[in-house]
């Protein structure tokens, strides 16, 4: 999940991206999902009006087709940030930086 807080006053509201299966209540859907097969899914925006142009020509290029760990949540948030600011792998440096900030404060 991507969080985008416009940086301009007239413009309060955050903007929210997600990938996730397309029916994730279906319990087929979920034994699929965790037996690693791909199953169908579809990028998510609080409100497809307002969503930010870059975000949508993302979207259009993105595979919809989601697989646990090879094509899911984190791969989405991860290309949609390294699409917006040039940073790879943010989620991993984040992990990194949140394990080693909570090991420094318990010392």
């Amino acid at each position: 999940m991507v969080i985008i807080k416009p940086s301009s006053p007239p413009q309060s509201q955050a903007f929210v991206f997600d990938f996730q299966p397309k029916d994730p209540e279906d319990m087929n859907v979920a034994l699929a999902a965790l037996l690693g097969r791909e199953v169908p899914a579809l990028e998510r925006y609080q409100d497809p009006v307002m969503a930010i142009d870059i975000v949508c020509k993302f979207n259009d290029r993105w595979q919809t087709g989601l697989r646990i760990r090879y094509h899911d949540c984190r791969d989405y948030t991860n290309g949609l940030v390294e699409y917006l600011t040039g940073e790879k792998y943010v989620l991993k440096r984040l992990k990194k930086s949140s394990v080693l900030g909570s090991m420094q404060a318990n010392l």
